[in-house]
């Protein structure tokens, strides 16, 4: 049998160009910090603004403690927005170092590169 999830056959995740998975992986960064915003002022009540900050100091796992320290909910909240961030950032970096070795900021044609 010839197929599979791991298989790259020019379909699905495995089939993208290094630019259309820099884009993903930017998508999805938007969409965690937008996750982490919501969640803080809907779980522990913050302001725009302290969620705005613990979800950059969460994410960028830097974590200074000041001011209001989630609990309950919100420190479960946090464990999981640090696990899919520091995940997400990985392959992020990833991401873009291969886009960058592929020529992707040089103005090289990806589709040379394939």
């Amino acid at each position: 049998m010839n197929g599979g999830w791991f298989v790259d056959d020019g379909e699905g995740p495995l089939a993208l160009r290094p630019s259309e998975r820099l884009l993903a992986a930017l998508v999805v960064i938007v969409m965690l910090f937008t996750v982490g915003v919501l969640g803080y002022m809907l779980i522990e009540h913050f302001t725009f603004l302290d969620a705005l900050y613990m979800t950059v100091i969460t994410l960028t796992t830097v974590r200074i403690c000041r001011g209001s320290t989630p609990v309950g909910q919100g420190q479960i909240f946090t464990i999981i927005l640090l696990i899919l961030g520091v995940g997400t950032l990985a392959y992020s970096i990833s991401t873009l170092i291969e886009f960058v070795m592929s020529g992707g900021i040089g103005g090289h044609d990806e589709a040379t590169h394939e």
